[in-house]
């Protein structure tokens, strides 16, 4: 914490850390943005730009108090530096900062302004579903009272990315798509978003702003406009005030070296979030619903046989699925008999307790078997939406209570409906406390398929995101596609925050024809090897795994156990072209001394390839941990050789 700084001084204020430094004065409750530097390169250039950032000035507003406290704000979270000042006049408004020692970010967010803004900007039309571009001449005028940035740039020529992400993957499976804008004189750039990248062509240095907020589509205060580029001024909108008194935090983060020192820089950030701890998060887990037999078969006998198998397959934990619980769903194969979906606790005040019908042992055995074949369970549990999670404290005692009776630390977390800034408070008290009353012992798979949630950066610091619903059962499963997905999220979200899925591909081979791409036409250590770099998830039964499908994967997911500590610590970067089902693909992981590259040749005639890689290294022994092929690396291109098409290589490389 040495390097991190907050200071008062006058009517300025200094943010900042050994590579990143942000200067605002305080003006009429306002903070006006004096300066951004980044490893010495100051990005805040002249101009009239008034910078308000609160709803509306306030000529009264004079400071009451600048606080400053350092640690971890969450157990799962990294040492930062937080300051909070306090303006007063008619109303109080608070500024709450972020800094972190050696990355090059900084953190800002808008507490208690009072509600005008909200009003005005919920005055119209809400989001009408997927996250679209809108036409820059479609809004006239910016709303000016909801600004969370406004400056002008130092520099005249910058490229702006804005990022399209798309959750409720159920309909969605485009997930990031990056959008290039030129800044001009001539051209007014009105776009949405909650990720955009700003960046100096001639330095190949930049910045990048993500608010840490829903996506645009099912935002609860909508913004039609989130970022604005003419020619050098910048503005980010959209501080997220609502009926609670609390905004959305966003980051302005620092990076050089163009794209990969962007990803990188994003990922970096992220950790700082949730700090990786192995054994608890990138975990391997498998789950019971992905075989469509729904709770259908949720009993004592098929969980302990689910045990066995899990643990013969090499995976880290069982999940047990919607099913397990005595409330009914309206996703249970029984849902004709009172399934809900919302009003949990207004159904069955013993909602969360165990079926003792399903379990007339309750969960104990079932944990006893876990523990006995030496690994973890999980369950799958919805906190109640009713009246904006008005239940969220009963939700914390609930989790707290299993993790404290049976040692239950992962939990997927389903049916999320977040429809107002007040719900959005509550699902944040939820995730939190648990955290809290844990020590952070718990982790939520946030399951974004579907439905009104938080999304990639709205709760970051809770757990991964389950990403995909996809099923054999109706050839909606494609195994180029889920690595597609994942390649192109990497980007932008940290990979290990990613819960990927394979799937049993001898199930529903009918389905898919003579198709080429179809998974059976993979090996099973192939689909495995596709999400190895992100948080793997067994889609699937354990127990109807064929003995030749768990002998193609156990020995690579014992192998992906001794190492996976090192590739999710380093740095993991996309490599290749994006997954099409024809390419030359991977992901490379870069930590100091050592690296992981896990290649992909698609269904494709070449067997020789030359992929780009993020290593300069001057010497370096490369050692084939699994798969088949050859590499040659050198001044950071690799050559490699892969005999035949849909199959993978993984490499250890290390420093000679």
């Amino acid at each position: 914490m040495d390097t991190c700084f907050a200071r008062h001084e006058g009517d300025e204020i200094h943010i900042g850390n050994a590579v990143i430094e942000r200067r605002w004065r305080v003006q009429g409750g306002n903070l006006v943005p004096l300066s951004l530097r980044v490893a010495g390169c100051e990005w805040i250039g002249g101009g009239d730009e008034p910078g308000t950032v609160p709803p509306q000035g306030d000529p009264s507003a004079r400071v009451v108090s600048f606080t400053t406290e350092q640690g971890k704000a969450l157990p799962v979270a990294a040492p930062s530096l937080r300051a909070e000042l306090v303006v007063r006049g008619e109303r109080e408004q608070r500024y709450r900062f972020t800094v972190y020692p050696g990355v090059a970010a900084v953190g800002v967010q808008l507490c208690a302004p009072g509600r005008g803004a909200a009003a005005a900007l919920a005055a119209g039309e809400g989001p009408s579903g997927v996250e679209q571009d809108p036409v820059p001449s479609a809004v006239a005028d910016e709303p000016l009272a909801d600004l969370c940035e406004s400056f002008h740039l130092a520099m005249r020529h910058c490229e702006l990315t804005q990022v399209v992400l798309q959750d409720r993957t159920d309909v969605h499976d485009t997930l990031a798509a990056e959008h290039a804008w030129h800044s001009s004189v001539a051209e007014h750039i009105q776009v949405q978003g909650i990720v955009f990248g700003i960046e100096n062509p001639l330095t190949r240095s930049g910045l990048v702003l993500i608010k840490q907020a829903p996506l645009p589509a099912v935002r609860p205060v909508p913004d039609p406009v989130d970022l604005s580029l003419h020619n050098t001024r910048l503005r980010l909108h959209g501080h997220g005030i609502g009926d609670g008194d609390t905004g959305y935090a966003w980051v302005v983060i620092g990076y050089e070296g163009g794209r990969l020192g962007r990803q990188r820089a994003v990922q970096r950030w992220q950790r700082q979030l949730r700090v990786y701890q192995p054994g608890l998060d990138g975990v391997f887990l498998t789950n019971t619903w992905g075989d469509r037999n729904r709770d259908g078969r949720i009993n004592e006998p098929f969980l302990v046989s689910e045990v066995a198998a899990t643990a013969a397959l090499g995976a880290d934990l069982q999940q047990i699925d919607d099913g397990w619980q005595r409330g009914i769903t309206a996703n249970s194969v029984n849902s004709a008999q009172g399934g809900v979906w919302i009003g949990f606790y207004a159904a069955d005040p013993k909602f969360w307790d165990v079926n003792i019908e399903r379990l007339p042992n309750g969960i104990g055995p079932i944990v006893d078997a876990t523990r006995a074949a030496g690994i973890g369970l999980g369950l799958w549990f919805a906190p109640d939406s009713a009246d904006d999670f008005a239940n969220w404290e009963r939700d914390v005692a609930v989790i707290e209570g299993y993790y404290r009776e049976h040692g239950i630390r992962w939990v997927k977390i389903d049916g999320v409906k977040v429809h107002s800034k007040v719900a959005e408070a509550n699902l944040r008290r939820f995730f939190h406390g648990v955290l809290e009353r844990t020590q952070g012992q718990v982790v939520f798979d946030q399951d974004v398929t579907a439905e009104v949630r938080p999304g990639y950066f709205g709760l970051p610091e809770a757990g991964p995101l389950f990403v995909e619903n996809r099923y054999s059962d109706w050839a909606k499963y494609w195994p180029h596609a889920t690595l597609r997905n994942l390649w192109q999220l990497s980007w932008w979200v940290d990979p290990v925050r990613l819960r990927m899925e394979f799937l049993n591909n001898e199930r529903n081979v009918d389905k898919y024809g003579d198709d080429p791409l179809a998974p059976v036409r993979y090996g099973a250590d192939y689909l495995f090897a596709s999400v190895m770099m992100a948080a793997p998830l067994g889609w699937f039964e354990t127990s109807g795994l064929s003995g030749g499908f768990i002998a193609a994967v156990a020995p690579l997911v014992a192998l992906w156990r001794q190492h996976r500590a090192v590739m999710h610590g380093g740095a993991i970067t996309p490599v290749g072209s994006c997954p099409n089902g024809a390419s030359w693909t991977g992901l490379c992981s870069v930590g100091a001394d050592e690296a992981h590259l896990v290649v992909f040749r698609e269904c494709n005639d070449h067997s020789e390839a030359d992929l780009q890689v993020p290593l300069d290294w001057d010497g370096v022994v490369c050692e084939r941990l699994a798969g088949n092929g050859t590499l040659e690396l050198t001044a950071g291109i690799a050559s490699l050789h892969i005999d035949a098409p849909m199959q993978f290589a993984w490499w250890r490389i290390t420093r000679s």
